[in-house]
Formats: structure tokens, C-alpha cells, sequence
């Protein structure tokens, strides 16, 4: 009953890229040679974020089942705040850096500059990446599996109308091609991220926000949470260097 949601989630956060893809696609080869690349390395991103997820994980885990629900919730306000003290630096050199990033895989210009528009956007909004995959660790944690499935529904729903609209320009809006693709995939999963924020702020789900308290950065907590998923987070991060190895030599 736990599993099966989890995988349909994950199923469906791979959807969102698997379907920019396929309407990247008829753009041509540099567009989907592009978004390839900077695929691998918002991977990259996305497993240094993980540093605070796993780790938020494991100790709303502990709380509830020891029954300390007040403590589940202040680790939930904590690791929110700590991933979005997290996520500004790494937004900010992901942006910067990624003209040097994309160049690193040698490949022709027009692929390049597809491949660095798309990091730079998606980089720009790694806040809205962090808290999607944070939430949903969160709630997990707290054993609702069911709330992050229904966020990865809507998230993808959000992501093929956008994606589609702005790749290719319909409604009287400009063709942004590529861009449009990365627009879609931040919009998906900033709407999916509202969505569970929503949620665990009314208290209708297993966890709670709510409340002024407990939201800036507490140096104990934050110390926790890196200290177990640092470790987790290093393995994922040397694990996608390996992809990004093997992209690296085909291109």
C-alpha cells in the first residue's frame, strides 16, 4: 500500500521529461540532442537537492512512529527551509555555470545553446524542483504516499499544456521551442509543489506547516537532516557523474 504509489510518482516524474521529449522531438535533432544533455545535469541538481530529502525522510519517519508528531512537524518546517537555503546558491551557479557545464560535453553549437537555455531556466527555478521532491519526502516519511501521486498527476497534467502552448506557440502566445519545454517541466512541478504545500498547511493530510514558528533555520536540525542525507546524496551524485561520463563520450 506504500510502494505502490511511490511508484506510480516516480513513474510519472520521469513522464515529465520523457514527455518534453517527445514534443521536443519534432523540432529536430539539435533541440532533442539538447535537452538530452541538460537532462543529465539537472539530474545532477536534483541529486545534490537530495541531501535535505532523504534526510527529511528518515526523520519525520522516526517522529511519527515514536509518536512525537510536534517533532514530525517542526522537521518539516526545518527541512524546507534548510533546502531552500539549499537550492538559492545552487539555482544562482547553475545558471551561471551552465554555458562552462554544457561545454564540458563537446558538442556542436546549436546543441549547446538548446542544452544551456534549457539549464539555465530549469536552474533558475531549482526552489520549485526542491520543494516538489521535499514535500513529497516529507509526507512520505509521515506515511502518505498517496497526497506526492496525486501532486505527480497534476504536475504533468500542467507540464503537457505548457510545454505544448510555448514549444510550438499556440493561443497567440511565441514559439519558445526548447524553452518552452523547460517552461512546462518548472511549471509542472512548481504547481505540483504548491499543491502538497497547500495540503500540509491545512492539516488534512499526516504532517503539518501550519504556523509562524519553527521556520528559521535551527542549526541542530539542519545538522541532523545533512548528516544522514549528505551520505545518500554523495552516492547519487557520483552514481550521475557516471552518466554524465558515459553521455559525455557518446556526444
Amino acid at each position: 500500500m506504500l510502494a505502490l504509489p511511490i511508484i506510480g510518482e516516480n513513474l510519472l516524474q520521469v513522464a515529465v521529461g520523457a514527455i518534453d521529449t517527445l514534443l521536443v522531438g519534432r523540432l529536430g535533432a539539435d533541440a532533442i540532442a539538447g535537452v538530452g544533455i541538460a537532462f543529465e545535469t539537472v539530474f545532477l541538481i536534483i541529486a545534490i537537492l537530495s541531501a535535505v530529502t532523504i534526510g527529511a525522510t528518515v526523520l519525520v519517519s522516526q517522529a511519527i512512529g515514536s509518536g512525537n508528531r510536534e517533532r514530525a512537524n517542526q522537521l518539516a518546517r526545518q527541512a524546507i527551509s534548510w533546502g531552500v537555503v539549499l537550492a538559492i546558491p545552487l539555482s544562482i551557479l547553475g545558471y551561471v555555470l551552465a554555458p562552462r557545464a554544457i561545454a564540458l560535453f563537446g558538442v556542436e553549437a546549436d546543441v549547446a545553446a538548446n542544452a544551456v537555455g534549457y539549464l539555465r531556466l530549469t536552474s533558475a527555478c531549482s526552489v520549485g524542483i526542491l520543494l516538489s521532491y521535499l514535500c513529497g519526502a516529507g509526507l512520505r516519511g509521515a506515511g502518505d504516499s498517496r497526497t506526492p501521486l496525486k501532486a505527480a498527476v497534476l504536475a504533468n497534467a500542467v507540464n503537457v499544456g505548457v510545454a505544448y502552448v510555448l514549444i510550438f506557440g499556440h493561443f497567440g502566445l511565441p514559439a519558445l521551442g526548447v524553452g518552452g519545454s523547460a517552461w512546462g517541466a518548472a511549471s509542472g512541478r512548481a504547481v505540483g509543489a504548491l499543491f502538497m504545500l497547500v495540503m500540509l498547511w491545512s492539516g488534512r493530510v499526516r504532517l503539518s506547516i501550519r504556523g509562524r514558528i519553527g521556520w528559521a533555520p535551527n542549526l541542530d536540525m539542519g545538522s541532523d537532516l545533512f548528516r544522514l542525507g549528505l551520505p545518500a546524496a554523495f552516492e547519487q551524485v557520483v552514481t550521475q557523474f557516471g552518466f554524465i561520463s558515459l553521455v559525455a563520450i557518446a556526444a
